[in-house]
């Protein structure tokens, strides 16, 4: 898959929807991943109504990424998993979501179709509706976790990133800062979204400064989030408190302030998010909102097990978050 996307300069996902017959790709596209597809060798079975898979006591963990089981944070959440999987019996496994579809729907299609797996936690995977159904019509049990959908009958885990956002820009509020940067991630999943309306929500109840260009968009990492602080730091005026939607990013602005002789937080207060690690070892210590990690990990096995063990339908979870007050943030310089 990752040859036949990269020939069709397109994202693995684009491919996946081609090859599964998924009606909201271009015709053009799709003819030509299709066309690449067969000069590459690749043999596309029918699609068929669910998966015969024998019922052992085995659970995947899908993810987009490799890597991002290697970041702390989501090593908590595998952490939670396992706990519970271990405890019940099952054994964990991983793979990533072109890997896994790649498996079911290549020549070596039926060979895989046999592998002996009970059910499937997503981690971090947006999925549209028809690919929801896809996965539905395999048969068997999955959970998202750290994505939510409104499809009936489609269990999620899901930290409350729009109310943890509004909080850390009430606690901002409430040191007397109006005007406030948002350092976003990419604006690519729900999880940001969410972030984005419940800072915008905050403006509005708390009246803070409505400007454009107070917003800077991230990618979650301390490099990016250093310049992007730089370019809110050289605004006329410039924000008077910053907050990062990730504490990694975070950590950049106060690294961009310190360039700058800005003092975190007389000058300027800094919030992040998730309450890393690395939040309670800088100097100064990070105000941030806690995403509890391990609970998340915890209730998508859990849940997941309900699913099969007890074939109920799977519940919908939002986590509450909640802001760990530490020494970045403080009251507004007069």
């Amino acid at each position: 898959m990752r040859e036949i996307a990269k020939k069709a300069g397109v994202s693995h996902t684009t491919v996946w929807r081609v090859l599964n017959g998924i009606s909201s790709v271009k015709e053009e596209t799709r003819k030509k991943v299709m066309e690449i597809a067969q000069k590459v060798g690749y043999d596309h079975p029918p699609m068929r109504g669910g998966i015969a898979l024998r019922r052992v006591k085995n659970i995947r963990l899908l993810v987009f990424e490799f890597e991002r089981l290697t970041r702390p944070l989501f090593i908590e959440v595998i952490r939670g998993i396992e706990r519970v999987t271990r405890k019940n019996g099952y054994h964990l496994q991983f793979s990533s979501v072109e890997e896994e579809f790649f498996f079911f729907h290549t020549k070596f299609g039926p060979l895989k179709e046999t592998l002996p797996i009970s059910g499937f936690i997503l981690f971090g995977v947006d999925l549209t509706s028809e690919e929801i159904q896809t996965l539905k019509n395999r048969g068997l049990p999955f959970v998202l976790l750290n994505s939510k959908t409104q499809e009936p009958g489609v269990p999620y885990v899901f930290p409350d990133y729009r109310g943890g956002t509004y909080l850390a820009l009430k606690h901002l509020a409430s040191l007397g800062h109006k005007r406030i940067g948002f350092i976003t991630g990419p604006m690519e999943l729900q999880l940001d979204k969410e972030k984005m309306e419940g800072f915008w929500q905050a403006v509005k109840d708390f009246n803070l400064e409505k400007d454009e260009r107070l917003i800077r968009k991230g990618d979650y990492l301390m490099d990016k989030a250093y310049r992007k602080t730089i370019e809110l730091l050289n605004l006329k005026p410039p924000p008077t408190a910053i907050f990062a939607a990730d504490d990694t990013m975070a950590v950049g602005v106060v690294e961009a302030a310190k360039e700058k002789g800005i003092s975190v937080p007389e000058d300027l207060s800094v919030m992040g998010f998730n309450n890393m690690e690395i939040a309670s070892l800088i100097s100064p210590s990070l105000t941030t909102v806690r995403v509890p990690m391990l609970r998340m990990g915890e209730l998508a096995a859990e849940i997941l097990l309900e699913k099969i063990e007890k074939k109920e339908e799977g519940r919908k979870v939002i986590l509450p978050t909640q802001i760990v007050v530490r020494n970045s943030t403080g009251p507004v310089k007069r």
